[in-house]
C-alpha cells in the first residue's frame, strides 16, 4: 500500500503511486499490541471510539517512523494512505484510504509479513468489526488453548450457527510457513552435525593431549628420577594440558559466535549469542581434555624411572 508524508505533493488519481514508498498494514482493535506482546516504543495505541469509528489515526512501527521521520518525534505527524481508486484483490476487503491519518504510537518492529525478518515498515489503522464482513480474532491464554478454542467455537455457534469458525494455535499455523519449514529442517540437520562434530572434536582433542603427554614420558621419567612427587608430575602435565585449551577455547569461541550470526539469519528463531551453549561445549572439551592428560601422566608417574628413560 503506498504511503506518503502529509507534506509530500499530492498525487493525482492514478498518477505516480508507484513512486510513493509501500509498507504492509494491518486493521487491528486497540488491545492488539498487547495481546501480541509488541512493545509501545512512544505514544499509545487507538482508544475504543478511533476503533468504532475508523478514525483518521495510525500506528506506525519503528521502522517506519525511521523511514518517514529519522531524527525526529513522529508522533503528531501525518500520513497519507493509500489510493481512492485502489482495490483489494480480496473479495469484501476494503483498501485504506486517507489524506491526513495522525500518528499516535510507535511500537517495537514485528515480523509480520515475513519470519525470516522484521518488517521493514509497517502500519496499523483502527478496526472496526460493524465495518469489515470478516475477521481474524487473536486471543492470548495462560491455559490450555484446545479447551478455549472449544469454548470460542461453542460461542459463536450459539450467536450465529451459520458462521463458520476456524481455530488454531498460533505456533501451529506458524509451523505451515515454508520459511519456518525449511528452517526447522535446517535446524534439525544443523543438530545432527553438530552433535557428529562435537563427538569428533572430542576425540580429536582425547587423542592429540594423550600423545602429547605420553611423548614426555622420558621427561617425566628424569623429574621422578630427579625426586619430583607423583602429584607434582600430574598437576604440571594438567596445567600444561589446561594452558592450552583455554587458547584453543577462546580462538573456538569467537569463530563459534562468528558463525552463529551466520547461520541466524537462516535459521528462525536462532539466537547468535547462546552463552549456555558455547559454555556448555566448552567446558565438556575443556573436561575431555584434562582427562586425556591425566591418565597418562598418572600412568607415566608410577613407572619405574629407568623404564620411562628407556621409552621411545
Amino acid at each position: 500500500m503506498p504511503v506518503a508524508t502529509s507534506d509530500a505533493k499530492p498525487l493525482a488519481s492514478g498518477e505516480g503511486e508507484d513512486k510513493r514508498p509501500a509498507v504492509g498494514y494491518s486493521y487491528v482493535l486497540p488491545n492488539y499490541f498487547e495481546t501480541l506482546g509488541i512493545p509501545v516504543v512512544s505514544g499509545r495505541t487507538f482508544t475504543a471510539q478511533e476503533a468504532d469509528t475508523e478514525a483518521p489515526v495510525v500506528v506506525i512501527s519503528e521502522g517506519a517512523a525511521r523511514r518517514f521521520w529519522r531524527g525526529q518525534n513522529p508522533i503528531g505527524k501525518r500520513l497519507v494512505i493509500g489510493s481512492a481508486n485502489a482495490r483489494s484483490p480480496f473479495a469484501g476487503e476494503r483498501v485504506p484510504f486517507s489524506l491526513a491519518s495522525e500518528v499516535v504510537g510507535v511500537v517495537r518492529d514485528a515480523r509480520t509479513l515475513f519470519l525470516n525478518k522484521l518488517d521493514d515498515s509497517y502500519i496499523y489503522l483502527p478496526f472496526s468489526p460493524a465495518r469489515h464482513p470478516t475477521s481474524t480474532l487473536l486471543v492470548r491464554t495462560s491455559g490450555s488453548a484446545s479447551s478455549l478454542m472449544a469454548v470460542l467455537g461453542g460461542t459463536v455457534r450459539r450467536v450465529d450457527a451459520n458462521v463458520p469458525v476456524v481455530a488454531a494455535p498460533l505456533d501451529w499455523m506458524v509451523s505451515f510457513d515454508p520459511y519456518f519449514v525449511i528452517s526447522r529442517i535446517g535446524g534439525m540437520l544443523s543438530t545432527v552435525v553438530g552433535a557428529l562434530g562435537l563427538f569428533l572434536a572430542c576425540l580429536g582433542v582425547y587423542g592429540m593431549v594423550g600423545y602429547s603427554v605420553v611423548e614426555q614420558t622420558r621427561e617425566i621419567g628424569i623429574r621422578v628420577a630427579l625426586g619430583a612427587q607423583h602429584g607434582q608430575v600430574v598437576g604440571l602435565m594438567l596445567s600444561q594440558s589446561t594452558r592450552a585449551m583455554m587458547l584453543g577455547t577462546m580462538i573456538g569461541i569467537a569463530l563459534s559466535a562468528a558463525g552463529s550470526r551466520l547461520l541466524s539469519a537462516m535459521l528462525f528463531g536462532l539466537n547468535p549469542m547462546d552463552a549456555i551453549s558455547f559454555a556448555a561445549v566448552s567446558l565438556l572439551l575443556v573436561a575431555v581434555a584434562l582427562f586425556a592428560s591425566w591418565l597418562p601422566a598418572r600412568r607415566a608417574a608410577r613407572v619405574d624411572p629407568i623404564v620411562a628413560l628407556r621409552y621411545e
